[in-house]
């Protein structure tokens, strides 16, 4: 019996992107502990918080609230944090620690190598990239760097971050699509039921026939630019076009705000933390995805494989799947202008994705992540039979 721990600095980074990587775990007959701040848990809800620990009680998961801080933390409580994740470790007898996120990645591979455990970390996009500021780069580089002497096995989710991580100094680097998408269960979702459903949730919405329904999905913060949006239709100034903003997060009433300077403010709506996302694909017309940075972005790769057509950043983790213009098109993040354009472009012509194109996806469906997980989980174990049997 093998005992993992898996380590994020916040509870919705377990929720969102580790909870198949649980089941293939217990399915190879590992015990797995969590730790992670439910207190302050990111983008999730406490009533999803409730329910993740709710399913985690039910699968014989033991978890650990640790007192991550929000960005980077500060000296102190970063000691902390690492105080209590190596009191875990021992407490528990933990063999392998996946961890996640800088600040979570930093202190669980401290930790590690402190107790001599087997470090895994995944980075859901390096904080450095093409056309990151440079103070990014000056700090989140040397960091990564310096780090990867002590990671026995690195993980990336996209081509650019896969490129770099190849000439850091990890054991083993892998390159994963993200947790995957279930292409095979939506494409059986067949054209009636999808109209059916959208007609149910734009008359919920408050929509008419001849409103056009923008979806963005994701937490609301500067990251995730849905400024560019609202500054976008200010410039079309059609009141027919919608803008449904589907997450929470800190900027909520500073873009409020800005709606009203655009004189939009009757056309941005807020929806809050949803489950109902493939609905409410169904229901929209267009996908904007203007964040400034993403690893992989999950909201747009859903919307694709719902049948909605994305506009999304030139950035990478986005680039990665528009890789034709009868999935989406891009656009620079912050030029408004351009996304204006295209909207109304886009808007004469309503095109959907041919079920044909989601074929050119499969590598992001979540059997394929499921199956190089698997594969990556069984190697780090037999590397630690031939250490405990003394083998190189």
């Amino acid at each position: 019996m093998y005992k993992v721990l898996i380590v994020s600095a916040a509870a919705n980074m377990i929720w969102q992107f580790n909870k198949h990587n649980i089941e293939i775990l217990q399915q190879q007959g590992a015990e797995v502990v969590v730790a992670t701040n439910f207190q302050d848990p990111g983008t999730i809800t406490k009533g999803e918080v409730e329910k993740m620990t709710s399913w985690m009680k039910k699968n014989n998961i033991l978890y650990y609230q640790v007192d991550f801080k929000r960005g980077m933390g500060t000296f102190s409580t970063n000691i902390r944090v690492l105080g209590q994740l190596r009191k875990i470790i021992k407490q528990q007898n933990i063999d392998i620690i996946q961890s996640q996120s800088p600040i979570g990645g930093v202190l669980a591979r401290i930790a590690g190598f402190l107790e001599h455990r087997t470090n895994i970390y995944t980075a859901h996009g390096f904080h450095f990239f093409r056309g990151a500021p440079w103070y990014y780069w000056l700090i989140f580089y040397p960091i990564e760097y310096m780090f990867s002497f002590i990671t026995d096995v690195l993980i990336v989710i996209n081509d650019e971050d896969y490129f770099r991580a190849k000439k850091f100094h990890a054991k083993k680097v892998f390159q994963i699509n993200g947790v995957g998408v279930d292409i095979d269960a939506r494409m059986k979702i067949g054209f009636d039921k999808r109209q059916q459903i959208r007609s149910a949730l734009r008359n919920q919405l408050g929509l008419a026939t001849n409103d056009f329904m923008l979806l963005n999905v994701g937490e609301i913060s500067k990251r995730k630019n849905q400024a560019t949006i609202i500054d976008a239709l200010g410039r079309i100034n059609d009141q027919h076009i919608h803008l449904f903003i589907a997450g929470i997060g800190p900027k909520k009433e500073e873009l409020q705000r800005l709606a009203i300077k655009d004189g939009v403010e009757k056309q941005i709506h807020f929806l809050g933390y949803r489950n109902d996302i493939t609905a409410l694909s169904f229901a929209a017309d267009l996908n904007v995805f203007s964040s400034r940075q993403e690893g992989l972005a999950l909201g747009g790769l859903e919307a694709i494989v719902d049948g909605l057509y994305l506009v999304g950043s030139d950035v990478r983790g986005i680039r990665d799947y528009i890789i034709n213009d009868k999935l989406g098109r891009t656009f620079p993040p912050d030029d408004d202008k351009r996304l204006a354009q295209i909207i109304v472009g886009l808007r004469e012509t309503r095109p959907r994705v041919p079920i044909t194109e989601l074929k050119k996806l499969y590598q992001y469906d979540y059997k394929y992540v499921d199956k190089k997980m698997t594969s990556i989980y069984k190697a780090a174990i037999v590397d630690i039979d031939r250490c405990r049997s003394g083998q190189k």
